[in-house]
């Protein structure tokens, strides 16, 4: 019996040994994560925006911000819901994929230009797509694009196409500022 109750001591300081390195170690990934995804101090959208229904800022309030001290960078991102093959996708505009970090699964080869684009993986699996394919996007722009690399990114299960702002042959409102 008493080996027994040493047993079961040893058994619970075990367990809670491991829970503690468990916890601190997912507490360490999700600050990680977290200081590499929300890199903005601040973001700003409509209330009732949504990634499956984006709603825009109002241009009046989009001025005031930007009419603001230069003590800081304004950030603008944009969604557009498309169909690509006959399937919902989601194009998010923003304005330098360079200024930007992203969880690369594949990363690009070189410095993004102009008329790449990151795809996400969910969209890369849905549609076959790899580093270097062509992608045109009827609708928003009439430049062919090339996949320069594929994110992680679970914000969409229509899958997304990440694009600078300069591909686009349309003017979008912004749906969130950062």
């Amino acid at each position: 019996s008493h080996s027994i109750i040493v047993y079961v001591i040893s058994l619970s300081l075990g367990l809670i040994l491991s829970m503690g390195l468990f916890i601190n170690s997912f507490e360490f990934s999700l600050l990680k994560w977290l200081d590499t995804v929300v890199y903005h101090d601040v973001y700003i959208q409509h209330k009732l925006n949504s990634i499956k229904n984006p709603i825009s800022i109002p241009e009046s309030d989009t001025k005031k911000f930007k009419t603001l001290n230069d003590n800081y960078s304004l950030h603008t991102i944009s969604r557009l819901n498309l169909f690509w093959n006959n399937q919902p996708i989601q194009l998010r505009v923003i304005d330098s994929l360079n200024s930007t970090p992203f969880f690369y699964k594949v990363a690009p080869k070189t410095n993004l230009g102009t008329f790449d684009v990151l795809i996400s993986e969910s969209f890369s699996q849905k549609h076959g797509l790899k580093q270097d394919d062509d992608l045109s996007l009827v609708g928003a722009t009439s430049k062919k694009l090339n996949v320069a690399g594929i994110i992680y990114d679970y914000t969409s299960e229509f899958g997304q196409v990440i694009a600078n702002r300069d591909i686009l042959d349309i003017n979008l409102p912004y749906h969130g500022l950062a």
